[in-house]
């Protein structure tokens, strides 16, 4: 015996009306709609419609115990129907109008292409698809590090710029600060792109972080000791 979920409750001519099951295949305690129609009896009820137009299902019930599940009788859309259809009462007529609204704005609120003509469906799925496509790939971009080439042109743009910096490999400056200023580089590119290795650099920041590579200056002590020993050199 299946248990059963809400899929939407409400107010409806003054009753509470509560839609069980899914949007395919909706019920409705069968307990609710004798009392909405004011029918004295709705196990007398159940039996006015036909075996598959009612089921039994298990739901979850208040009582002094505390909340226990219960078995009952439910009815569907086609039972729910009929049997509002058969009441002579006159509130039954609205709300079978008001049932079939309920559930045609449930089931367009789920498929809003539903009543659209074919190829309109098309190019609105194709249009969906498109969009959470790319939602797919901004989330990989926003996840997915940098492969193995893209570390190594980060690695010899890190080279480049420290060696021009310093004046070539054959300098002073590079013999004595080299390691000093790649760990400068290294450390302020951590903090730029929140990284512990620029080898997990996201693959969103590959541009940005060649051209902040081509770009860093080292601070204002080390960059007048590489001035001053480079200047020493020339004069020596």
């Amino acid at each position: 015996m299946m248990e059963l979920q809400v899929i939407d409750k409400r107010n409806i001519l003054n009753h509470e009306v509560t839609t069980y099951g899914d949007l395919e295949n909706p019920l409705f305690l069968a307990k609710d709609v004798a009392n909405w129609i004011g029918h004295s009896n709705h196990r007398a009820m159940i039996n006015m419609v036909d075996e598959d137009e009612k089921v039994k299902a298990i739901i979850p019930v208040s009582n002094n115990y505390g909340v226990q599940n219960e078995s009952t009788w439910f009815l569907t859309e086609d039972g729910l129907y009929e049997v509002l259809m058969q009441s002579r009462k006159p509130i039954a007529k609205d709300f079978k109008k008001k049932v079939k609204k309920l559930l045609k704005d449930l089931r367009l609120g789920s498929d809003p292409y539903k009543n659209m003509s074919k190829e309109l469906q098309a190019i609105f799925m194709i249009d969906r698809r498109t969009v959470e496509m790319d939602t797919r790939l901004s989330k990989l971009e926003n996840t997915m590090t940098i492969d193995y080439s893209q570390q190594e042109e980060l690695r010899m743009t890190a080279n480049r710029t420290v060696v021009e910096m310093l004046d070539g490999k054959g300098s002073q400056a590079y013999k004595k600060f080299k390691n000093r200023v790649f760990q400068d580089l290294w450390r302020s590119y951590k903090r730029q792109f929140r990284v512990n290795s620029y080898k997990n650099t996201a693959v969103k920041d590959y541009e940005e972080a060649i051209n902040y590579i081509e770009n860093w200056k080292p601070d204002e002590v080390i960059a007048y000791a590489i001035s001053g020993l480079n200047n020493q050199a020339s004069f020596a």
